[in-house]
């Protein structure tokens, strides 16, 4: 006689009440953990560090710091080593030290920038000494040099005092203006003790014409003292030269630039 099952104790009813209860189970540990680990994350972000928590972590290697403190001193590509990557406020007349740094141009500095863009040439200098091309010309030793991360840069030579920037147009303008001597037969300038002086330093031209010149460098001094001053020329062919020389056994002791009915500047050979 076949005696039927009761329904309430199925076999395949109690595992599917068994399924239930584990799957449940299962998601709420799932859920009670990753409330504990965001509970806990919270509390050492917060409170960890005034715990003491995490203090001990080091964020960089020492050899890693030093090649970053290497890379700091280290100047750009193309940067010349002696002078800095740039130069604060850079602008035309601007001094500086011996180390390239800004100086005071009313104290004694070593060199003067002259632009911080453009031809870095002789005219260049010219120019900003105040001078006019090619009637003024400027001692040999006042060289320009591009120097990166500065500019066009002239050092001063030992000895001299005044400033470059329109420095033609001062008392001291004889220190910057080129002049020979004859008796050690080497330029100088024309603050030292000389014999001539460059009136003119341009393209070619008649030697006659150095007497124009001279008379127009001078303001006619030329003219007024030709019984003591004398002409010569340096014509290369694509560069002429005009200088006015003192006669005799004299020697001149400065610039005779915008002389006029002024007396002229000389003294015996000493």
């Amino acid at each position: 006689m076949n005696i039927p099952t009761p329904p309430g104790r199925s076999p395949s009813s109690n595992k599917k009440k068994e399924s239930r209860v584990s799957l449940g189970t299962i998601a709420a540990v799932a859920t009670i953990g990753a409330l504990i680990v965001a509970i806990a994350t919270f509390v050492l972000q917060f409170f960890g560090p005034s715990w003491g928590i995490g203090a001990n972590i080091t964020p960089q290697s020492s050899s890693s710091a030093s090649v970053v403190a290497e890379n700091r001193d280290t100047p750009p590509s193309g940067t010349s080593r002696d002078a800095p990557a740039s130069v604060p406020s850079a602008a035309q007349g601007l001094c500086l030290d011996e180390s390239w740094n800004k100086a005071s141009c009313d104290r004694a500095h070593s060199a003067e920038l002259i632009s911080t863009e453009g031809p870095c040439d002789l005219q260049a200098v010219t120019r900003f000494a105040g001078g006019n091309i090619p009637e003024d010309t400027l001692r040999p030793d006042l060289v320009p040099t591009t120097l990166d991360g500065v500019g066009c840069v002239v050092t001063l030579p030992p000895g001299l005092a005044t400033t470059i920037q329109n420095g033609l147009s001062n008392q001291d303008h004889a220190a910057l203006r080129q002049c020979w001597d004859q008796f050690s037969d080497r330029d100088v300038s024309c603050d030292k003790a000389h014999t001539a002086e460059v009136v003119y330093s341009g393209p070619g031209a008649e030697s006659g014409s150095c007497r124009s010149r001279a008379d127009t460098y001078t303001q006619n001094a030329f003219s007024r003292y030709e019984a003591k001053l004398e002409v010569l020329s340096r014509d290369s062919g694509e560069t002429l030269s005009c200088l006015v020389q003192i006669r005799g056994s004299n020697e001149l002791t400065g610039s005779l630039k915008n002389l006029g009915a002024k007396a002229l500047p000389l003294s015996p050979r000493g």
